[in-house]
């Protein structure tokens, strides 16, 4: 089960990114799942709830989508949407596809709560249940990243 690994390099991933950007919570991380990344989704979910007691990821929203595989087809001369690898055009039944998209897993936001700086933190902490997600920033990386639309696998 190489979930198990992929979820602890996320953690890692997060947690220096944290010491890096100076948050300590996160309020939700979503990942994109490719059908031909080879990742099972509900094991991964499962591996990270596992692995995030203790980190900043605690008491995060843990979201993954699955995301539809894209190949071209040379005897269309089209690209056609796949979920496995050993699968024929959809159009014309050719063997000979050529896997382009949906083979990667990656963050695709990263959305943490506002940190008090400490001189700040005398008498004007907030409960933490008050504490209020911050926007993503112009660095998050979202949808509006060019990589076209998502589709979730079949």
């Amino acid at each position: 089960m190489h979930e198990v690994g992929l979820a602890s390099t996320i953690v890692d991933m997060v947690e220096t990114a944290a010491r890096r950007e100076q948050f300590s919570r996160v309020a939700r991380l979503h990942l994109e799942a490719g059908c031909l990344a080879g990742v099972d989704p509900d094991a991964l979910h499962f591996a990270l709830t596992a692995m995030v007691p203790g980190t900043c990821l605690a008491f995060a929203e843990i979201t993954i989508t699955s995301i539809a595989g894209t190949a071209w087809c040379p005897q269309c001369a089209d690209m056609v949407e796949i979920t496995h690898r050993a699968q024929p055009c959809p159009d014309c039944g050719a063997l000979m596809l050529r896997a382009l998209g949906g083979a990667g897993l990656s963050v695709r936001d990263l959305v943490v709560f506002e940190e008090t700086r400490q001189a700040d933190v005398a008498a004007h902490t907030p409960p933490a249940s008050a504490a209020k997600p911050s926007p993503p920033s112009a660095n998050s990386r979202g949808a509006a990243d060019g990589a076209g639309e998502r589709r979730p696998c079949a």
